[in-house]
């Protein structure tokens, strides 16, 4: 029988990551426990600070930003020697986080924004700004401006006329494209980057780059697909 508590593989890196005088990039699958992680590294910051506002947590959705606040405060109910010591500081200290939990910055990247555009000295910036509940229209309209470039004078209209002749020149396809790109921006904004500045300094490495991305998620596909098939489905697909 195997002991459901075992130390897990990774337990090494996951304990380097807690190091608060170190920053780390932690990636991991969904279910792996990243968010304990964010947490109990919260909760080992909050050892070290004056005051919890000098901790940010920043995260894309408010239900996940009000998620994590709550999981710290049911941690610090916890009788842990961890726990202690942060009680003896919000005691010292009288932080009161569990009558005042918003003094723990665990925030969207929306309201962090809004938050040091309104701390501008004299600036109009934040005037107006507001996060919407519900994007999809100013995604579509941004579809269409982008789409609109290429009746303009924008140099940009050349890579639109690509994009929408992949797309047999279907503007309602390339819209809903750019929409739901637009929702799932999170999840690319950083390879666009990537690829770039790759052809930037050196272009030759993109496909090289793009084949490696495309095989892994075709492994990913395939292994989560494989493990959902029965035996017979699995023989028949050998096969084939």
């Amino acid at each position: 029988m195997t002991d459901a508590r075992q130390t897990p593989a990774d337990q090494p890196a996951r304990d380097r990551a807690l190091k608060v005088d170190q920053s780390f990039i932690v990636q991991a699958p969904a279910g792996s426990g990243k968010t304990s992680l964010l947490v109990e590294r919260y909760l080992r910051l909050l050892t070290q600070v004056a005051q919890p506002e000098e901790i940010l947590a920043i995260t894309f959705t408010r239900a996940a930003a009000a998620e994590m606040r709550q999981r710290v405060l049911e941690e610090l109910r916890k009788p842990t020697p961890l726990t202690e010591i942060i009680r003896d500081r919000d005691k010292a200290q009288n932080w009161r986080l569990n009558q005042n939990p918003q003094r723990m910055k665990i925030q969207t990247i929306d309201s962090f924004a809004t938050e040091l555009a309104t701390q501008i000295p004299g600036s109009q910036s934040a005037e107006g700004m507001r996060i919407e509940e519900q994007p999809a229209p100013l995604y579509t309209q941004a579809a269409q401006n982008v789409l609109g470039r290429l009746f303009s004078d924008d140099p940009g209209r050349l890579f639109v006329g690509e994009f929408l002749s992949a797309l047999d020149n279907n503007a309602a396809t390339a819209e809903r494209v750019l929409s739901s790109m637009l929702a799932k921006r999170d999840q690319w904004l950083d390879v666009t980057g990537l690829i770039t500045s790759m052809a930037l300094n050196d272009g030759a490495a993109i496909p090289q780059t793009l084949e490696r991305a495309i095989t892994g998620l075709r492994q990913e596909i395939m292994s989560t697909v494989t493990v959902a098939l029965s035996p017979h489905d699995r023989e028949m697909m050998q096969t084939l």
